[in-house]
């Protein structure tokens, strides 16, 4: 029997390879359901990413990518997309911009397929939008959400935050509390220290210097982030001479999670937790160096971006070009704290 106009869209949402770009797309998916609500919407990422998917309430279902960074296992490739296949999917929205990201949907028969023009996937995708110019100011979150619109309509003014439900995280506090010996009885300060990206990490000694008055205030200092943040968290505990936990690499995201639904505040570098710290509405600041403040910045009713404004900034190199690091060795613990102090 053939489908009918009546019936629901059914979206594949390719998902983007970052964590927090992930967490991001949520606002996309919010467009999609406010103006079809009853569409089904499944996502598909990499598998420790899960917990992140499974906590949007807009989503229907979480499925595991067949893509690697590093391999391309063609046998695996076509088993996953047969089983797309029989979802019989109406729609899907690539987010990524690789050419192998495109073939999931074109492989899976999906009719609808929509993403950025990125490595040549004309042959690919049959709805392509355009990104911003270099120049333009528009955020991360205003890029993706041309994706969740009709081509041609114009994105809503006001676009929705992301927002985790976190009922079922609160649920296992008292199990990751016993876990992870978290005093309950103090309140709770989380430190972000990691980034993808060492050029955008502020330094060591700063992040103690606010452990350290946190400390005073009566905070539990806690340290999160993931196995290649081992590095920079090895290097923030020489600078400690105070009562804390370091977390990094001893965690699940789900229990990072649950961790930060425990905190009262949190500090971040720009990077996924910063950006799922900001979806369960956690009050924080983050830091911004040579990434532009603007284009992914944190978004919660009581969050601020620390930044200067230097004339090389902002640069988004990997490595400082000037050989200094000003943009973020200039902003110094004090005006951080104060920023803390005012959420």
């Amino acid at each position: 029997m053939s489908k009918t106009n009546t019936e629901p869209r059914k979206y594949l949402i390719v998902a983007p390879v970052w964590l927090g770009d992930l967490v991001m797309t949520q606002s996309m998916i919010k467009i999609i359901k406010k103006n079809h609500p009853d569409a089904i919407i499944d996502v598909m990422s990499k598998a420790i990413f899960f917990d992140v998917i499974n906590a949007m309430p807009e989503v229907n279902l979480a499925l595991e990518t067949p893509l690697k960074r590093a391999k391309f296992n063609l046998f695996k490739f076509l088993k996953v997309t047969k089983k797309l296949k029989a979802n019989h999917y109406t729609h899907s929205i690539v987010m990524p911009t690789s050419l192998k990201s495109s073939l999931i949907p074109c492989l899976a028969r999906i009719k609808n397929r929509c993403g950025f023009l990125g490595e040549h996937r004309f042959f690919l995708l049959n709805d392509i939008r355009k990104r911003n110019h270099k120049k333009s100011k528009d955020s991360q979150i205003k890029i993706f959400a041309r994706l969740g619109v009709e081509k041609g309509e114009t994105i809503p003014d006001n676009i929705e935050a992301p927002r985790l439900k976190i009922d079922k995280l609160k649920s296992k506090q008292t199990q990751v509390i016993k876990k992870f010996n978290i005093d309950s009885k103090k309140t709770v300060f989380a430190i972000c220290p990691g980034s993808a990206g060492k050029n955008k990490i502020w330094p060591e000694e700063y992040f103690a210097n606010i452990a350290l008055d946190m400390h005073k205030k009566g905070f539990q200092i806690i340290i999160l982030g993931a196995s290649n943040d081992i590095e920079i968290g090895n290097k923030l505990e020489s600078h400690l001479a105070i009562p804390y936990q370091n977390f990094i690499a001893k965690t699940s995201i789900n229990e990072a999670m649950v961790l930060l639904s425990l905190c009262e505040k949190a500090l971040c570098n720009d990077s996924g937790l910063m950006h799922i710290a900001c979806a369960m509405n956690i009050p924080l600041v983050a830091i911004f160096g040579p990434t532009p403040y603007w284009f992914a910045p944190p978004s919660g009713d009581r969050v601020k971006s620390a930044h200067l404004d230097l004339p090389c900034q902002p640069c988004r190199k990997h490595t400082c070009y000037l050989k200094h690091r000003k943009c973020l060795t200039d902003l110094k613990p004090n005006v951080v704290q104060k920023m803390l102090e005012d959420l």
